[in-house]
């Protein structure tokens, strides 16, 4: 705004200075006046936009380095779960999708090792810090079209309940334990995919695109 202030100042100076030395009628000077006064709000408005694009991307590569990190730490802590109920799974990347989720799970398999209740409760616990942390992580960082109240419903309410219904089945069957841990690997995809919901909206590429376009056909080149 200040910066339109200056800029309309100069050009009210520049035309009355024309119009006194009969560069301009008058009718003229106000007609070029209208027209500045509109370009400069024009300029200054894309230039705006750009700008706040610019910030918006910024923060979007830093919500997809947490939602990679947290996808990471999630998974590891989600196979050392596997490990620790006595099941077999081959699949590392299991919150990648749904699709990977439910092929881990189907071919999870009863393994030879027992149920190590040390390390149930060491990847329990962690599961439950990452979800706290990056929670913590989103309102610091004001997380752009971040579903705050859905990711601490999970937090909340979701997570406790599968985390207890994991570590009661320690002491049941094979059916059992993969049967909980299907609720808890549930809980964290839906958290992973509010992690990763904002990431290039189709609305944000082609708002960028159609600001090229006007930039390029205009010729204008904004600082």
């Amino acid at each position: 705004m200040v910066t339109l202030l200056v800029f309309i100042s100069i050009g009210a100076v520049v035309l009355s200075a024309m119009v006194a030395l009969g560069y301009l009628g008058p009718e003229s000077s106000i007609t070029e006046f209208v027209l500045m006064l509109l370009g400069s709000v024009l300029l200054l408005t894309i230039k705006e936009t750009r700008d706040n694009a610019a910030w918006r991307r910024a923060v979007l590569v830093e919500q997809w380095k947490h939602y990679a990190s947290c996808r990471g730490s999630l998974n590891a802590n989600l196979y050392k779960l596997f490990h620790a109920l006595g099941l077999r799974v081959d699949h590392w990347d299991m919150l990648a999708s749904r699709e990977n989720l439910e092929r881990a799970l189907s071919d999870a398999t009863c393994s030879d090792v027992s149920v190590d209740d040390n390390a149930l409760e060491e990847a329990t616990c962690s599961i439950f810090d990452i979800v706290e942390c990056y929670i913590d992580l989103s309102i610091k960082n004001e997380w752009i079209d971040w579903d705050g109240d859905e990711a601490s419903f999970i937090f909340e309410s979701c997570l406790p309940r599968s985390l207890t219904v994991v570590r009661s089945s320690s002491k049941e069957g094979f059916e059992e334990r993969k049967r909980s841990l299907s609720g808890l690997s549930d809980d964290l995809l839906r958290f992973v995919a509010i992690l990763r919901r904002p990431w290039r909206y189709p609305v944000d590429v082609a708002h960028d695109q159609l600001l090229e376009k006007y930039l390029e056909r205009h010729g204008v080149r904004l600082g």
